[in-house]
């Protein structure tokens, strides 16, 4: 019954129509007279409830905010048994029919004076014959703080702070209410209250923002929730929202780095993310190093090379000048069928270490990772494309009576 009473509290101001033109400050102050009312209701201080109820009927006379005055004063009255409170919840709930022709909380309204009527007469005949009631006590200063921020902590006049809603007596004159909830920025405010006077107040508090402090190594890109940040080195912290937020690093030549970091709101948290050499780079600089050992072999095959060609010419020489042997000019076609084929293995190893060379500046060059996306929860996740496999290449020299070189094959 209350979980339902206090769900009609925080509905009504805003679904009733109101019944005079009323400006904004004015309709915020009954507003938060109401909530401190329904604050008030649901931890049973109902003489409190009474207090603001009554505030924010003068202020906005809405039929919701009579219903729940009448339902205070009938609660009241089951613990104090003053006859006062019986008769004036009974004029709210009759009151309240009258203007509910249908609808809204009448069948409730109905339901609770036939409990209550009967009593009003008992009362009634008892008071016919008992002495005079005492005169109504005097109305005293309250002060009531309510806040929509989680675990608000508020203290009055610098006394110690407790859970909100606080609900007070305070004598009249200026006050000082102070508002505090971990990783939210304090609201202070002064008042200044009469005698029998009410002030309700609802404050929210701003939440401090989360600090996520990214040390990655220099020339990083970093993204937050798939968003650009910067590029490392990184001068300030970023500043979140509180909870989960995927943080993705990339350099080129390295694998990606990603996380789920967890910030808190007035706090700051410090990731580290190292990288590691990506495999399309550790292939580049193989293909690099082989480009090397080609290079360096086809040097010395053409040195060789060109060595039998200066001893072959060597023995040309002789003949021409009458002095070669017989065993010399038989070294002179061995020594041409060697040039030759050194010759060729300089060109193979010539072509194959440019083709080395170029295809691993090629890897280098485009070795960029791209932006990693967190994964979704299997349930979100839509049908996985078809996967796409990591780069190959491979090289293979070529020979043949007219041609020498070398070809590659790159799949991705």
């Amino acid at each position: 019954m209350k979980r339902r009473f206090i769900a009609t509290l925080c509905a009504c101001l805003l679904a009733a129509t109101p019944v005079a033109a009323q400006t904004a400050a004015q309709l915020d102050q009954a507003k938060a007279l109401f909530n401190a009312g329904a604050q008030a209701y649901a931890v049973g201080q109902y003489p409190a409830a009474i207090q603001a109820f009554e505030e924010a009927y003068k202020i906005t006379p809405r039929p919701a905010i009579l219903f729940s005055l009448a339902q205070a004063e009938r609660r009241q009255y089951s613990i104090d048994h003053d006859p006062k409170r019986l008769e004036r919840a009974v004029e709210g709930f009759r009151k309240y029919i009258v203007e509910v022709p249908q609808g809204g909380r009448r069948a409730d309204a109905v339901a609770a004076l036939g409990e209550l009527e009967p009593q009003l007469e008992k009362e009634k005949q008892k008071g016919a014959t008992a002495a005079p009631p005492p005169p109504p006590p005097k109305v005293t200063a309250r002060v009531m703080v309510t806040s929509p921020t989680p675990n608000a902590q508020i203290a009055v006049d610098g006394g110690g702070a407790s859970e909100a809603p606080f609900i007070g007596e305070v004598s009249p004159g200026k006050h000082t209410v102070v508002v505090i909830a971990a990783g939210h920025e304090p609201e202070r405010r002064e008042i200044q209250i009469v005698e029998g006077g009410l002030v309700a107040l609802d404050l929210p508090l701003k939440e401090k923002p989360a600090l996520l402090r990214i040390e990655p190594p220099a020339g990083s890109e970093v993204t937050i929730d798939g968003r650009l940040v910067g590029v490392a080195p990184l001068t300030a912290p970023v500043e979140l929202g509180h909870g989960r937020h995927f943080v993705a690093v990339m350099r080129n030549g390295s694998a990606a780095w990603t996380r789920d970091v967890d910030v808190v709101r007035g706090e700051t948290t410090t990731v580290t993310p190292s990288l590691a050499t990506s495999t399309q780079r550790k292939v580049a600089w193989g293909f690099l190093g082989g480009s090397t050992v080609s290079l360096l072999a086809g040097g010395a095959f053409g040195f060789v090379a060109l060595s039998k060609e200066h001893q072959a010419s060597a023995v040309l020489d002789e003949r021409d000048r009458g002095s070669a042997t017989p065993a010399r000019l038989d070294e002179y076609d061995k020594l041409r069928t060697d040039r030759d084929r050194f010759r060729t293995w300089s060109i193979v190893s010539f072509g194959t270490g440019a083709v080395l060379g170029m295809t691993g500046l090629l890897l280098y060059a485009l070795d960029r990772p791209s932006t990693p996306m967190r994964d979704a929860p299997p349930s979100e996740k839509a049908p996985s494309p078809k996967s796409i496999a990591p780069a190959e290449v491979s090289a293979l020299p070529i020979v043949g009576p007219t041609l020498v070189g070398a070809s590659v094959a790159i799949t991705f």
